[in-house]
């Protein structure tokens, strides 16, 4: 499954991933981060292997950094979120 990194913690070596199936965020513990061996960031495109059964959502295992940085996706996210927070909610029926 892909995930975006879309919180870190660089002291814990803990953090969040939004996955693509929607469903609740999935919490990366520094365990995680520690045997996949890799460098992951805030941003981060991510193949992952999520828990089915675990409350929170856990992530298993880092499978692969897809890529690095996350390219523009969280910080697309993010403006179009603003964008339609800042957008009229309401509007006239005739």
């Amino acid at each position: 499954m892909l995930g975006i990194l879309v919180w870190f913690d660089d002291r814990l070596r803990s953090g969040v991933v939004w996955c693509e199936d929607q469903g609740a965020l999935a919490y990366l513990g520094a365990e995680v981060v520690a045997q996949a061996g890799m460098c992951v960031g805030e941003g981060d495109l991510l193949e992952v292997r999520v828990s089915s059964d675990a409350r929170p959502r856990c992530v298993e295992a880092v499978l692969a950094v897809r890529q690095p940085g996350g390219g523009s996706f969280l910080k697309d996210i993010l403006l179009a979120g603003a964008e339609q927070s800042r957008a009229p909610r309401l509007r006239v029926v005739a």
